[in-house]
């Protein structure tokens, strides 16, 4: 058998151009006809900027120590559970067509499914695709916000251990403090004259 060159090959879809046209154009038409039916999917995107503690911790020591990976890590199932989803997808409507005929479960699957949530540095991303450009917007929107206000609840439980913390050592301390100024009271007492 003979091995075609380039040449030879350019040549003869010169001489045949329809072997080279006729497939071209059937698959051009073909991907349009497969566009027409596809629906229209939007991805909404919205990022959120973690800054760190700005007071230096020379002052003050951090509440948070964990890496923005690990708080996702940890706030991503108690905003993605099944009742803030729920109340997310009564709030802004979505899927109603499906609402009709699965169960929620389902649907809330579904939201989990299109919700994509990535960390990058200093920063992470909240996307969600939906049909509807301006639900995917709001429900983007809307779940960034359960985000923050997770994050902040989160915060000021680490926050209050740490207030409940220092207050404890601060009364331990205390009574140590009174009960040697007792002591020393007693010491001066006893020992009055002899000082």
């Amino acid at each position: 058998m003979k091995n075609l060159t380039i040449s030879e090959l350019l040549k003869s879809l010169w001489r045949r151009p329809v072997w080279f046209l006729a497939p071209v154009a059937l698959g051009v038409v073909g991907a349009w006809v497969a566009l027409q039916f596809m629906p229209t999917v939007y991805r909404a995107t919205t990022q959120i900027l973690v800054e760190r503690q700005k007071v230096p911790a020379d002052y003050v020591k951090p509440t948070v120590t964990s890496s923005i990976e690990e708080r996702v890590r940890t706030i991503q199932p108690q905003v993605e559970n099944h009742d803030n989803l729920t109340r997310i997808i009564r709030e802004l409507n979505l899927y109603p067509e499906l609402l009709r005929s699965w169960p929620l479960e389902r649907v809330v699957d579904k939201v989990r499914d299109d919700l994509d949530v990535r960390p990058r540095g200093d920063i992470f991303e909240i996307s969600f695709q939906n049909p509807d450009r301006v639900k995917a917007a709001k429900t983007a929107n809307r779940v960034a916000e359960l985000f923050i206000a997770s994050n902040l609840e989160l915060r000021e439980n680490q926050a209050k251990g740490t207030s409940t913390f220092l207050e404890t050592e601060l009364m331990s301390t205390k009574r140590r403090l009174e009960h040697q100024e007792a002591r020393i009271a007693a010491f001066k007492r006893l020992y009055m004259g002899q000082l």
